[in-house]
Formats: structure tokens, sequence, C-alpha cells
């Protein structure tokens, strides 16, 4: 019986050849995403409070020529729990989700996040920061932010 022997080109890291530790780099990119999303509540991830590829709140900012208009999703948020800050035209939304369990209650399953949140987005123009309004209503947080009369 006869085997057939092939002969690998012998080579270290970066030199080109077959290199034994060279699947090992996918898989450790693979565990490091895995071990990020497992210690990360989904309320500061993908799928909490929308796509936050970025790490933040789900929020919507639109404009016209004398105000952005700011739009963040809070549902089941106490607007008492939310703290708004403008500066250097950097917008910050942060606040704390709590979880109310009633009396007599045992927690079966847990799938929601809870905990501190922020986010900050910047503002493309200067603003008028002491100007801006807010209001929370039906789990949105809408904010009228007015431009700087130097931005118009």
């Amino acid at each position: 019986m006869a085997y057939e022997i092939s002969r690998r080109r012998s080579g270290g890291l970066g030199t080109g050849g077959d290199d034994p530790f060279r699947e090992m780099v996918p898989l450790r990119a693979m565990m490091d995403r895995l071990f990020e999303s497992a210690f990360t509540p989904a309320f500061f991830g993908r799928g909490g409070f929308g796509a936050l590829g970025s790490g933040g709140l789900g929020l919507d900012v639109d404009e016209d020529d004398d105000h952005y208009f700011v739009s963040c999703h809070l549902p089941g948020i106490d607007p008492n729990d939310v703290q708004l800050q403008v500066q250097d035209n950097v917008l910050s939304i942060s606040g704390e989700t709590r979880r109310r369990v009633p009396e007599n209650r045992r927690s079966v399953v847990q799938e929601s996040s809870y905990g501190q949140f922020e986010r900050q987005i910047a503002l493309p123009a200067a603003v008028d920061a002491d100007k801006a309004e807010a209001e929370y209503r039906d789990g949105i947080l809408e904010i009228r932010i007015p431009k700087a009369e130097a931005s118009k």
C-alpha cells in the first residue's frame, strides 16, 4: 500500500508559506464578538432599542431652516429618569431603566435589559441650547433644538 506524501512549503508568519495559526485568527475574532455580545446588554447593542451598531439609543434627527428635531425611542422609561444636555453642539441623552417587579413575584425569564444608558450625537451646526424644548409622549422623546443665528 502506497501513501502519497505531499510537502508543505516551510515559512513563518507573514512569509507567504502555510501558517498553522492562520485559521485561528478568524476564530479569535468570532470568539471576541461572541463574548462582547454575551456581556453587553441588548439595550446597548443590536436589537435593543433599534439597530444600534453605534452603541446607543435608536434615534432620528431631522431639520428645517430653523431647528433640529431629535426623536428618541424610550419605551417603558420614566421621563424623570432621563437627562438631556447640549454642550459644544453635542446632544447627550442619558438615564436609567429599572425593573419593577411587584411583591410576591419571582423572575422566571428575564430577557429585557436594565441599567444606565447614554447616547451622544454631534449636531451638524451650532445650536442655541438654552432654547431647546423636549416632550415625552407614548415612549418617544421629541427634542427641538433651535439653530444658532450664525448657522441659519
